[in-house]
Order: C-alpha cells, then sequence, then structure tokens
C-alpha cells in the first residue's frame, strides 16, 4: 500500500503559504518530486474567456472575437515578459491561470462598472437636453412676448404722441382757467371781506338805530283817530309835519314804485 500509495499536492507558488510550508518541513522539496504545471495553450485561455464573457454583451461579432481573443494575448505577453523579468532581475513573477480567471473577471467587473456609469450620464445628459428644449421653449415664448408688448408700446407711443398736442392745450386750458378761478376767489374772499363789513355797518347803524326805531314804533302806537282828525282840521300844518305825512303816503304807496301819488297837504 505504501509502495503504491501516491499524494498529489496541489499549491500556488503566489502564494506564501507554499513557502512557508517549504522552510518548515523541508522533506517536501527532498523527498517530493516537483511537476511544475505548464501554461494553458492559448486555445484554451480563449475558450475560457468565451466562457466567462458569453453573457455579456460586446458589441457585434467582430468586436466579441476580438476581445475574446486579445484576453490570451495579452495574458502571453505578460508570460513574456515575466520571464524577461526574471532574466534580466533575478526576480519572479509568477502568472498562473487564476491570474488570468482575475484578468477576465476584474474586465468583466470594469466593463460593467463603465456602462453604468455611461448610462448615468447618458440619463443626466437626456434630462439635461430635455431641460435646454424647456429652456429653449421657453425662451421662445418670452421672444414673442416681447415683441408682443414692444408693438403695443410702439402703439401706445404713437398714441401718445397724438395726444400729447391735445393734453398740453387742455393743460394749458386748465391752467388758464385754475387762474381765472383763482382770480375769481380773490375777487369772492374780497367781496365777502366786503359784505362782512358792510354787515358789520349795518348791524352798527341797526344797533344805533334801535332807540329811534323804539321811539317812533311808541309815537306810532300812541296816534288814534282823534289826532288824525286834528291833522285834517289844520288849514296850515305846523313846519316838518306835512314832510313826515308825505314820507308815509310814500311808503304806503309801495316805497314810492307805484308812482308816489299826491303827497300835497291839500
Amino acid at each position: 500500500v505504501h509502495r503504491h500509495l501516491h499524494i498529489l499536492l496541489c499549491v500556488s507558488p503566489l502564494a506564501d503559504a507554499a513557502r512557508a510550508r517549504a522552510r518548515r518541513f523541508p522533506n517536501l522539496e527532498s523527498r517530493v518530486h516537483v511537476n511544475v504545471v505548464r501554461m494553458w495553450p492559448e486555445e484554451a485561455l480563449a475558450s475560457v474567456s468565451h466562457r466567462v464573457l458569453q453573457d455579456v454583451d460586446l458589441g457585434d461579432e467582430e468586436t466579441t472575437s476580438a476581445i475574446i481573443k486579445f484576453m490570451p494575448f495579452s495574458f502571453a505577453a505578460v508570460n513574456a515578459l515575466s520571464a524577461d523579468y526574471a532574466t534580466n532581475e533575478r526576480r519572479y513573477n509568477y502568472v498562473t491561470p487564476k491570474s488570468f480567471l482575475e484578468l477576465v473577471g476584474l474586465y468583466r467587473t470594469m466593463l460593467e462598472r463603465c456602462r453604468a456609469e455611461a448610462k448615468v450620464r447618458l440619463v443626466r445628459y437626456s434630462k439635461g437636453l430635455e431641460k435646454l428644449e424647456a429652456a429653449v421653449d421657453q425662451v421662445r415664448t418670452l421672444d414673442e412676448e416681447i415683441k408682443s408688448k414692444l408693438e403695443r408700446l410702439e402703439q401706445k407711443a404713437m398714441q401718445r404722441d397724438k395726444l400729447a398736442p391735445m393734453v398740453d392745450a387742455e393743460a394749458a386750458c386748465v391752467l388758464a382757467e385754475g387762474e381765472k378761478a383763482l382770480a375769481l376767489a380773490l375777487q369772492a374772499e374780497t367781496k365777502q371781506a366786503e359784505a362782512e363789513a358792510m354787515q358789520a355797518d349795518i348791524q352798527a347803524h341797526d344797533r344805533e338805530a334801535a332807540p329811534a326805531l323804539e321811539a317812533i314804533s311808541r309815537a306810532l302806537s300812541s296816534i288814534n283817530r282823534r289826532d288824525v282828525m286834528d291833522l285834517k282840521a289844520l288849514g296850515s300844518p305846523p313846519p316838518g309835519v306835512d314832510d313826515v305825512l308825505a314820507a308815509c303816503i310814500m311808503l304806503l304807496n309801495d316805497g314810492g314804485r307805484g308812482g308816489g301819488g299826491d303827497t300835497s297837504w291839500r
């Protein structure tokens, strides 16, 4: 059993665990046959990239074929550069099939992220275009409104120019009438002042004549029929009596407007 028992231990040279185990267990190197796995052929790498990217939209047939073929080409180019690096610098850069799978997965992840960013930018661009179109429509509407308002303003200006002489003439007439009204107001104030002065004079005369009027009223109330008969019996009245009786005749005859009548004694 021990003679025919074989154990296969697969270890990636990129992992630190392989080096740690080799240091701890030297028999892994001295009594173990190390078989380095060769790189996958280009056809196998192309088949893997095709399988990984088959559900991804890469464009038309020609573009898809170019991308799938580029994956093995880039992997082989990195291997060649790693060999030159090991020859020149004595340092190793291991490139394994896992690296190829990580390369294809990284390409797919970056493609999806870039497409998502492009989609977001496209949506923003579409919204920006919509806003620009709306702004253009608003500007066009405002332009039409401004033109319409300018036309109305021109019409109003023409009407104003036509009405300006009439307004000026009416303003001159109003100014003249205002001056006349001011003059009339001044005259009215003067007349009012004169009327108030006359009223004051009349009231003063009335106050002065009030005692005489009261005396006349008392004298008139004392005249009786006998006194009138005595006046008729006089052939030649005393001086002043005939004047008083003539004045009474004038007053009784509508203030003298009726002709005055006969004021002689006979």
